[in-house]
């Protein structure tokens, strides 16, 4: 499901991201039926567009990602940096930063400006605490979700190249072959056969 978040209220984004760590949902079967129920409305809504479908769109969307916090279980974040230090706490805002915005036109001097460094520091310090370059950890977060959208739609590659944030599809697919060792369309259409 992808979102602006901007259609959150303030509330539930301070509830969805002021958590330390990564959240695995676990939901039993009684959430599992809301949460069916909450996505045909959307659906509908959707399709419908019937007078204040957003509004209804919106409530809907935000009682779903409720429902998945309310049965999340923290664990161990990826962001957690060995040793802290008087970077740990601005870099760990970077890589939350760059969870929310990867798929944004991003820049290292933006995201360092975002964690109160220099973008020379920030390079460093980014580099240090991810093993990483910082486009490189940019390029890893995109290829990724691209990944995960092939393996679940069947968006045109074009579409998903860009919601993921690259500009060239020339470049995405030399990035996709060298990380998953196939085409995203390749990829795409052996994930439909095995779901058919």
């Amino acid at each position: 499901m992808i979102f602006a978040e901007e259609v959150l209220s303030p509330e539930m984004r301070q509830l969805l991201f002021s958590t330390p760590g990564e959240l695995n949902m676990q939901t039993g079967e009684a959430a599992r039926l809301v949460l069916e129920r909450e996505f045909r409305c959307l659906r509908a809504e959707a399709e419908e567009q019937r007078i204040g479908y957003q509004l209804v769109m919106r409530g809907a969307l935000e009682r779903i990602l409720l429902i998945l916090r309310r049965n999340a279980v923290s664990t161990p974040s990826s962001f957690a940096l060995p040793g802290e230090s008087a970077t740990s706490l601005p870099i760990r805002q970077a890589l939350v930063y760059l969870q929310h915005h990867f798929r944004e036109p991003l820049s290292l001097m933006e995201v360092a400006r975002h964690a109160g460094l220099s973008p020379h520091y920030f390079s460093e310090c980014f580099h240090k605490a991810t093993g990483q370059t910082f486009q490189r950890y940019v390029q890893d977060l995109r290829v990724r979700f691209a990944h995960t959208l092939l393996g679940v739609s069947q968006l045109p590659v074009t579409v998903i190249c860009s919601s993921a944030g690259f500009t060239s599809l020339a470049h995405f697919e030399r990035v996709f072959k060298r990380r998953f060792g196939v085409s995203p369309r390749a990829y795409q259409q052996g994930c439909a056969k095995t779901s058919a």
